[in-house]
C-alpha cells in the first residue's frame, strides 16, 4: 500500500469547465478555485485510488432519467442510487455529491424532500461497518419539470478491515431523479 497520505481533489462533474470527471489535483488552493468557477471537487488519497479497485473515487451515473429514472417519489423514505466503494479497515471520511432534478410530468409539479448517505445492507457486499452522517440531510425544492441541483454531505465510516462496502441515498422526496451519485474517501475530514 502506497504511503502517500496528502489530500488530492477529484472533479465530480466539471460544470461548465474544460475539465473531466475523474481530473485530479493535488492543491486545495486549486479545488477551491474550481469550486468557485462551478465545479464540483470532493478530496480524496491518492493511496486509495491506486490500491484499492474501486477506492477514492467512485460516481455512477442514471442519465436524464428517461430510460431507467432513479426516481425517489414516496412520502416515505427509500434507498436508491446504489455504488460501491472500498473502503480500508478502520475509520474512513466520505465525501459525496449527487445532481437531483425534478422529473415531474408535469411543468409545475414540485420535487422537494430530503436526502442523505445511506449503507445498504440489502446488496450483499456490507462489510462489518457502521455509518455516521456528518452533515444534516440535505433539503431542497426544485419547483419546475428538469430544474436540477447538485448536493453534497459528509460521512464517517468504521470498518472492521478492508472492504467493499454498498452505499445510496436515502430520501424521502417526490419526483425526483437522481442523475448521478460520486463518492470519494480520505483518512482525514480533508
Amino acid at each position: 500500500m502506497s504511503t502517500d497520505l496528502t489530500p488530492h481533489y477529484v472533479v465530480a462533474h466539471p460544470g461548465k469547465l474544460p475539465l473531466a470527471v475523474g481530473d485530479l489535483f493535488p492543491s486545495a488552493k486549486t479545488a477551491n478555485t474550481l469550486r468557485a468557477r462551478g465545479a464540483v471537487v470532493l478530496p480524496t488519497q491518492l493511496e486509495f485510488l491506486q490500491d484499492f479497485h474501486l477506492g477514492g473515487f467512485v460516481r455512477r451515473d442514471w442519465g436524464d432519467g428517461s430510460f431507467m429514472p432513479n426516481l425517489f417519489d414516496q412520502s416515505r423514505g427509500q434507498g436508491g442510487a446504489p455504488t460501491t466503494i472500498q473502503v480500508p479497515g478502520g475509520i474512513s471520511h466520505l465525501h459525496w455529491a449527487a445532481e437531483i432534478f425534478n422529473l415531474s410530468s408535469t411543468p409545475d409539479g414540485v420535487a422537494a424532500g430530503t436526502f442523505r448517505l445511506w449503507c445498504d445492507a440489502s446488496s450483499g457486499l456490507l462489510i462489518n461497518s457502521g455509518l455516521q452522517n456528518l452533515t444534516q440531510p440535505v433539503s431542497y425544492s426544485l419547483e419546475r419539470s428538469g430544474d436540477s441541483l447538485i448536493i453534497e454531505g459528509k460521512a464517517l465510516i468504521n470498518s472492521a478491515h478492508d472492504g467493499l462496502v454498498a452505499l445510496g441515498l436515502w430520501g424521502v422526496c417526490t419526483k425526483t431523479h437522481v442523475k448521478w451519485l460520486a463518492v470519494t474517501n480520505t483518512r482525514d475530514a480533508a
